[in-house]
């Protein structure tokens, strides 16, 4: 795989985002990360901030900027269960359930990764609906 001699770290530095957001994003829009193609010699899966990055990586995730920028604001931010539900068009029951939290405030968990779980337990209830 061709180096970059750039690592996720100062990748995601110069994006102004966590490391562990591309994580995070990778898997609420089921992306595989750990693919060959995205670092060089990686043998593991999990990410460590000194992992070198590969071209692939680096164009694949300069596109989504704004969007891995969104995510990590998105994140990190203090927003209560209805907030969530207005931004993500869903029913706030639905977003307390799949927010795994009771509290009034929510945080360290995406709106999209909680939109992605209803969906998902949607898209199960409707298919058991057929089963014999």
């Amino acid at each position: 795989m061709t180096s970059t001699n750039q690592t996720i770290e100062s990748f995601c530095e110069g994006l102004e985002i966590h490391f562990l957001i591309v994580k995070c994003y990778c898997k609420t829009f089921n992306i595989n990360l750990f693919d060959n193609e995205f670092f060089v010699k990686k043998n593991r899966l999990w990410l460590n901030l000194n992992d070198e990055v590969t071209p692939k990586f680096i164009d694949y995730f300069l596109v989504r900027k704004k969007e891995l920028q969104e995510y990590n604001k998105d994140y990190f931010s203090s927003r209560t269960p209805e907030d969530i539900a207005i931004k993500i068009n869903a029913d706030i029951d639905d977003v307390i359930k799949f927010s795994s939290k009771k509290t009034s405030v929510v945080t360290n968990i995406s709106s999209y990764q909680i939109l992605k779980d209803i969906q998902l337990n949607n898209r199960v209830k409707l298919i058991k609906k057929y089963e014999s």
